[in-house]
Order: C-alpha cells, then structure tokens, then sequence
C-alpha cells in the first residue's frame, strides 16, 4: 500500500496513526530533534505530522514537484529535492514535548 504510512508507538507496541495520501509516498523523514515526520509524494505540497496533528504544507515554487527530502542536523531546514532542482526551506523548531521526545 504505497499511499499508506503507519506510525507506531513502539514503546508502547501500538499503532498511533495511520497517513493516508492520494498519491505513494516518495519519501518520508523524521525531525532529528522532535516527533515530527515530513512526508512527500512528488507533488508541490508537504505533509507534516506530529502527535498533536497532520497539516499540508503548500511549496509556492511553479512545478516544483517534492520527491525526496533531507533533514540538517539541528532540525531548522529541509532541503526539498525536486527531479532537476533544489531549494532549501527553513522549518519552524518544535518545542520539545515531555510525553513525545525523539530520545524516548
């Protein structure tokens, strides 16, 4: 089921959520430093998902079309990759939450 992501909570040895999207995933990436994954499916939008919620995020670039993804290191930027071009977009840092941390 490529359109299809399933986030468990392995700590609990739940399923947390289910993504569905219209289109396969092409990539799909965790914050490095909080519960947040970045989901592409080589269309112009983002979806962002953390334990609080899923949102889409619209890319304002004409046919720029997501189809991987990569974190830097402290979380602040994602470099988006289109089939010929790049662009780097600055991402807001999340407040870390006690109950979701990436260290739990």
């Amino acid at each position: 089921m490529p359109s299809i992501l399933w986030i468990w909570d392995i700590h609990h040895l739940e399923l947390t959520t289910i993504l569905v999207q219209k289109d396969p995933t092409r990539a799909a990436v965790w914050d490095p430093t909080c519960t947040r994954l970045v989901v592409c499916t080589g269309s112009s939008y983002l979806y962002m998902w953390t334990p609080a919620g899923a949102y889409c995020v619209s890319i304002p670039l004409p046919q720029f079309s997501v189809v991987d993804l990569k974190w830097n290191s402290d979380g602040s930027c994602l470099l988006l990759k289109d089939k010929e071009s790049f662009c780097c977009a600055a991402v807001a840092v999340l407040p870390e939450s006690s109950e979701y941390s990436s260290d739990d």
